[in-house]
């Protein structure tokens, strides 16, 4: 079950004691708003398999989305736009090139919780779920 008590237990163990410092409040509203980044980003693409009952995974995930919140609320929500996305090639005459995903917004992602959700979506999981 996925609450405070838990995420604290779960950040602990890994030696960080954020969520337990945090208030009450802070700690579930980061894990609030983990949970919609897991809900939103991976869960909403579960084969249907993995919908009914949730894997466990999605609570370690929803922790591990929690501390990233805790640390820099919001972090997760962050809004792109194609033209941030941009590195400065050259001085002289300044000249930038375009360094993101053409056509889509870009959503900020984290390795371990893609790692832990892949085997439970579609599109390129779908081989290594058959072997």
């Amino acid at each position: 079950m996925i609450d405070v008590d838990g995420f604290r237990a779960y950040a602990l163990a890994r030696g960080n004691n954020a969520p337990t410092e945090a208030t009450d409040e802070a700690a579930q509203a980061s894990l609030v708003r983990g949970g919609d980044y897991v809900r939103d980003q991976y869960v909403a693409n579960f084969l249907p398999a993995f919908v009914v009952p949730l894997p466990d995974a999605v609570e370690v995930a929803t922790y591990e989305a929690a501390i990233i919140e805790l640390a820099s609320p919001g972090a997760l929500s962050k809004t792109y736009t194609e033209g941030a996305d941009k590195a400065l090639v050259a001085v002289e005459g300044i000249k930038w090139e375009f360094t993101g995903r053409k056509g889509g917004s870009q959503v900020p992602k984290s390795t371990k919780i893609d790692a832990m959700m892949r085997p439970y979506m579609g599109g390129a999981t779908k081989t290594l779920l058959r072997s």
